[in-house]
């Protein structure tokens, strides 16, 4: 009988969540099975407390009003908030292929004005050199002007931020009621 097979004879697929030990068999040519069951039930535990506490994380994140996206030093998404996700219509994190800088940097471009800071941006995020806190302003073509913030992580990563230039956010800006007769005379 085959290892994996008597393995499913004892219902060990913890990866099924059937049981939280695992048995692990080791056949020896002296004509005896030797059985070793090891209890990982800890490492599932530990497992899934930091899975829930990168889940709080996420959801924290995504209360933020900034926009933020977070590129590897390979230029790979590893992460985006809600905001981003609204601010550019994009779920990166449905697709099935690996969402890469140069696909946001695409969108970006075909949402904003044309500008000469694409170029700019990509190299500083994959650059290997020492990186500095860098922003500018883009224009996307519904006029709404934007910072672009580019934070160097550690281990090489960029954290890119999108921020409304204007803290109305495009809204109408009505001035307080005043005397303009007076305000003239001045």
């Amino acid at each position: 009988m085959r290892f994996t097979a008597f393995n499913q004879l004892l219902g060990t697929k913890s990866k099924y969540g059937r049981t939280a030990s695992y048995c692990n068999i080791i056949g020896r040519n002296y004509s005896a099975l030797v059985f070793l069951f090891e209890d990982i039930t800890a490492e599932i535990t530990v497992t899934r407390r930091f899975r829930s506490e990168l889940d709080h994380c996420h959801h924290v994140l995504d209360t933020v009003p900034t926009a933020l996206v977070l590129f590897s030093s390979t230029g790979q998404l590893q992460f985006c908030n809600q905001a981003y996700r609204d601010l550019w219509k994009t779920d990166p994190d449905s697709s099935f292929a690996t969402y890469t800088l140069r696909d946001a940097l695409n969108h970006w471009r075909s949402d904003c004005l044309p500008n000469d800071t694409w170029p700019h941006v990509q190299k500083l995020i994959l650059s290997t050199a020492e990186r500095k806190h860098w922003h500018v302003t883009i224009t996307l073509k519904t006029l709404t002007a934007l910072r672009l913030t580019l934070t160097p992580i550690s281990g090489g990563m960029t954290l890119v931020s999108f921020e409304n230039v204007l803290p109305f956010s495009g809204q109408a800006l009505t001035l307080p009621d005043t005397d303009t007769e007076a305000l003239r005379d001045r």
